[in-house]
């Protein structure tokens, strides 16, 4: 059988504006349940600074993201996406459910990408997930992100509490009715202050991560030209109980095997990096890593 070529990879600078978020979902370490966080809320100044930063580096995408914030308006917001479209550089975002009035301004603004993951198909465990949400208004939101015409990108967490092989092909299904740019697609990594750390009935971390391998290659085949994450953990690392890394080179060769082809190099000032605590350990590889990973991927079926 032919094999289908794999997209080339491309990259784009994670800008992390702040970790402030009124949510309580229980795998996220932003969320009002990790009272231990170091919180913080980069001022336009210190985006700004960082935004000449990614230019320099002739990097022309940048992703910005921070938790939902109630204490930063929209207005603010869609100034910082201004600041950014108008020095170039193709903008990215993710801050969070919002009317469709909000996601229109952000389009104006120069918006090109937004990413609001379903996180899972499944309503019961949305709920138990996402306290006090649900999956319905979720949805609703992604809809308006459409309807602004701004790209979406969607897609669950492998590894969630009470997740199985069946919630995993539903997830999967619901991916492919939004036929999303990029699917945002990573383990569940406990963080310790969180409710799900510490549940019983979750997947060992390293099983979550062979299945987004799994889930990877599943998507590639069924989503040929979509962008899908490609900086993962590594499967050994996970296996023999190390410390695992979004940062791992190991990892991201593997995810680029599978299929993935999105990398993301780390633009968030040094100081917060650590704060940014989505997952634990959230690190990432520096630019020459990226760069060298680009150069060894620009060829379709390398």
């Amino acid at each position: 059988m032919k094999q289908e070529p794999r997209p080339p990879a491309q990259a784009a600078a994670l800008l992390g504006i702040g970790n402030n978020c009124h949510n309580s979902c229980t795998y996220c370490g932003m969320s009002t349940w990790n009272k231990n966080l170091p919180r913080f809320r980069l001022s336009l100044k210190k985006i700004q600074i960082s935004l000449q930063s990614i230019q320099e580096l002739s990097i022309n995408r940048v992703f910005l993201i921070s938790g939902e914030d109630g204490g930063r308006s929209t207005r603010e917001l869609t100034m910082i996406i201004e600041e950014a479209a108008k020095s170039g550089i193709e903008v990215l975002a993710a801050f969070g459910e919002f009317p469709g009035e909000v996601y229109r301004e952000f389009k104006k603004a120069g918006l090109t990408g937004y990413a609001l993951k379903f996180e899972t198909s499944n309503e019961k465990l949305y709920r138990e997930i996402k306290p006090g949400k649900e999956l319905k208004t979720r949805l609703k939101a992604m809809e308006a992100i459409r309807t602004a015409e701004i790209g979406l990108a969607t897609g669950s967490i492998i590894g969630l509490a009470g997740q199985n092989e069946t919630i995993r092909e539903q997830d999967r299904m619901l991916t492919l009715q939004w036929d999303p740019f990029w699917v945002p697609i990573v383990p569940y990594l406990p963080v310790p202050g969180t409710p799900m750390a510490s549940t019983d009935n979750r997947p060992e971390t390293a099983e979550a991560v062979r299945l987004t391998l799994e889930e990877i290659r599943h998507l590639r085949r069924l989503l040929p030209h979509t962008l899908i994450t490609a900086n993962q953990p590594s499967l050994t690392a996970a296996e023999e109980g190390r410390p695992l890394s979004f940062a791992d080179l190991e990892g991201r060769q593997a995810a680029l095997k599978a299929g993935a082809n999105f990398l993301f190099w780390d633009a968030t000032p040094a100081a917060r990096r650590g704060d940014l605590q989505i997952t634990e350990n959230r690190k990432l590889p520096d630019w020459q890593e990226v760069r060298s990973l680009l150069n060894e991927n620009t060829v379709s079926g390398a």
